[in-house]
């Protein structure tokens, strides 16, 4: 028998609530331990530290809370969180909406490299608010307080798909950041330093972010059945082929063309969300294949397709897979083994499997495509049988094969051309003879390698460098706000600092944490000393260690 308590004073959640939004004010209409008691009394969750705000996996403790508010894990999940966003582009199998009281799991999100995502994306989930003045506005009024709205909260979406302005996340008289803090995300109205944000009209705006917004949010709200994350992939990949669109410069070209620059890079980069502005990561860093729910709807809306457009052509691809798949038609991609042969006859016998499990008598061309290292395998080791089955012509076609120098240098010229020393970037720029290196040129290429390896680490070194006088900057910037807005003395700490800095509570103690000299050197800056400071006290170091392990 449960010795929960009964909730006092149920609110229920308001149209598109975020799910953070609506426990906070739970919890506002209710005593504080209220929401506590709600969970079995010997429970170790942390409510604070949990970030139930937005996509929750399964837990007793979570499922235990939605059960004592009337509600199932099923329900909040797909009608209060960004999950359908997600999973409408990179769903594990298909699903139908209808079916809400289904008892069957969800789909997992997944990449198409078929890793669970959920912690991949969770750095892209919303950290920073995002409001609407005149939703602000329109919700006090209908239901007499306000409350964040998911639309709002979409990677990217800069506008208010209503009412076509741009969205806030900062207070533009005190310039203080608007985060997320923990599980319970309040919805301010009225700024700490007295601002009404309903008043504020935000800066004006392309009408492509307009479209965009718009564009996001159908694909949120769309209750038609989901597809499997192959068929979207499909049909990605058609219309950059019609496009012409054949590698990322040409992509980020396009984006650029549309977006800008910056926010083109950071649209294909997943970089975290720090600020209330999108960075980017170096390109490198996330290959096509992680593309996710992002990077589809802008580059859709770059090619002038609305969502319904989209849905339509989504649906009648997966039809036609459907149907290829019934009678039997598969990739080899599934069951063909991915490593070097061993032998030339293993080579011949990898060969004849492809042509089995593809069904038809595959061309050298295709080899080339799919499988370089089984090509260049038999073209190096095993030429008189491989051109005599599979003779040269057209895309593939090897008449003069380079020398093991001449790949050494196209590999050394690759590597002082990256932009980034790691393997995996000059192994693109230089794939066909990466390629045959590997295969007669092993050693040599396991030495570029290790020393590409300890230029990176060099160059890591480098950023972390970088990034930690960054943080002085931005910790300087803070203090010196927070006292212009205090209009009192101040302890500096990251919870006080953290509303005037880009860096979050939980991301400044890890950094003091970690590296107490950031802090220091702060100080220094501002010609402050942690011993003396007039009207200025100082967290010290064993503090900020008790703080970030959150006794």
């Amino acid at each position: 028998m449960s010795n929960r308590c009964a909730i006092p004073f149920l609110v229920s959640p308001f149209p598109d609530e975020l799910l953070g939004s609506w426990l906070y004010r739970l919890g506002i209409h209710n005593h504080g331990s209220v929401i506590r008691n709600l969970l079995e009394p010997d429970t170790r969750c942390n409510l604070d530290k949990a970030q139930w705000r937005d996509i929750v996996q399964t837990t007793p403790d979570f499922e235990r809370l939605l059960d004592a508010l009337g509600t199932t894990y099923r329900h909040v999940i797909l009608e209060h969180t960004t999950y359908p966003y997600w999973l409408r582009f990179h769903s594990a199998e298909h699903f139908d909406f209808s079916h809400l009281d289904s008892h069957r799991p969800l789909p997992l999100l997944i990449l198409k490299a078929r890793r669970q995502s959920l912690p991949r994306l969770r750095f892209l989930l919303p950290q920073v608010l995002r409001l609407c003045p005149v939703c602000l506005s329109e919700d006090f009024t209908r239901f007499g307080e306000a409350y964040l709205h998911r639309a709002h909260h979409l990677p990217f979406v800069r506008v208010c798909h209503l009412h076509r302005i741009a969205l806030i996340s900062r207070c533009p008289r005190c310039e203080q950041l608007f985060r997320m803090p923990s599980t319970f995300v309040p919805t301010p109205l009225i700024c700490s330093c007295g601002y009404d944000l309903r008043q504020y009209r935000g800066p004006e705006h392309s009408e492509v972010w307009e479209r965009l917004a718009q564009f996001s949010v159908d694909a949120l709200f769309c209750k038609d059945s989901v597809e499997i994350c192959g068929v979207f992939f499909k049909f990605f990949d058609s219309q950059l082929a019609e496009r012409g669109l054949e590698n990322r410069p040409e992509l980020l070209a396009l984006l650029s063309g549309i977006y800008g620059e910056e926010s083109a890079k950071a649209i294909l980069t997943q970089a975290p969300q720090r600020s209330d502005i999108y960075s980017s990561a170096p390109l490198a860093l996330s290959s096509k294949r992680e593309f996710r729910a992002p990077q589809f709807c802008a580059v859709l809306v770059a090619i002038d397709a609305n969502f319904e457009q989209t849905r339509v052509r989504i649906t009648s691809l997966a039809g036609v897979m459907a149907t290829l798949h019934e009678h039997g038609s598969q990739s080899y991609e599934s069951a063909a083994p991915r490593r070097h042969p061993g032998s030339v006859m293993e080579a011949r016998t990898q060969t004849a499997e492809i042509e089995k499990h593809v069904g038809r008598a595959v061309t050298r061309s295709y080899l080339y495509r799919r499988y370089k290292t089984l090509f260049w395998y038999l073209t190096l080791f095993d030429q008189a049988w491989f051109e005599a089955h599979y003779p040269p012509g057209g895309r593939g076609a090897t008449e003069v094969l380079p020398s093991i120098e001449a790949d050494r240098a196209t590999i050394m010229a690759a590597i002082s051309r990256a932009p980034r020393p790691t393997v995996r970037v000059w192994k693109n720029l230089s794939q066909q003879a990466f390629f045959r290196s590997s295969l007669r040129d092993a050693d040599w290429l396991d030495e570029r390698k290790k020393v590409t390896a300890r230029a990176a680490n060099a160059e890591k070194l480098m950023r972390k460098r970088a990034y930690l006088a960054a943080c002085v900057d931005d910790v300087v910037q803070a203090i010196r706000r927070s006292e212009e807005f205090s209009g009192g003395p101040i302890r500096i700490s990251a919870a006080t600092l953290a509303p005037y800095a880009a860096l979050s509570e939980h991301q400044l103690r890890h950094l003091f944490n970690l590296n107490p000299e950031v802090l220091e050197h702060a100080l220094c800056r501002i010609s402050l000393t942690p011993r003396g400071c007039v009207g200025i006290s100082s967290v010290t170091h064993a503090e900020l260690v008790r703080e970030s392990q959150g006794e």
